[in-house]
């Protein structure tokens, strides 16, 4: 399983990447530098400025993370195909076995299900989120 585990982990990091350093570019500079000026030390420009302004990037990234995570059928169905013992087996390759290997088209459909509800609800809290974020007074001076 580590090694399964590795090698998605090495598959998402560079798009994860991308996607963060996109976010960093969006932070305008000149808030660190009034930070600066301000006296906040780097470490303190991190915490106070660039961790808060990231959130919306970082949850989208761990969100996208888990769907990707949640489907991943191809890299263990070539990797281990399940095995050692079942030790990889997955979700998504159980409901391949299932229909495919066994033909148990009614306990395929179920356990496929899952692999649309629990994304769709990831989904569904994201995008609430997003608009009771949009929604919240920004509390700045009036």
């Amino acid at each position: 399983m580590a090694g399964v585990v590795f090698a998605n982990v090495w598959v998402g990091v560079p798009f994860n990447m991308l996607l963060l350093l996109v976010g960093l570019h969006t932070i305008d500079p000149e808030l660190h530098e009034a930070a600066a000026i301000d006296g906040a030390n780097a470490w303190q420009r991190f915490r106070h400025l660039t961790l808060p302004l990231m959130r919306p990037v970082s949850v989208t990234v761990l969100l996208l993370g888990l769907l990707y995570t949640f489907k991943v059928f191809d890299l263990v169905f070539v990797m281990t195909g399940g095995g050692p013992v079942d030790a990889t087996r997955v979700l998504s390759l159980y409901v391949y076995e299932v229909f495919f290997t066994f033909f148990r088209f009614g306990q395929g459909a179920a356990a496929g299900l899952l692999l649309l509800v629990v994304p769709l609800l990831a989904g569904t809290w994201y995008v609430r989120r997003l608009r009771h974020e949009e929604e919240a007074p920004t509390g700045g001076a009036r």
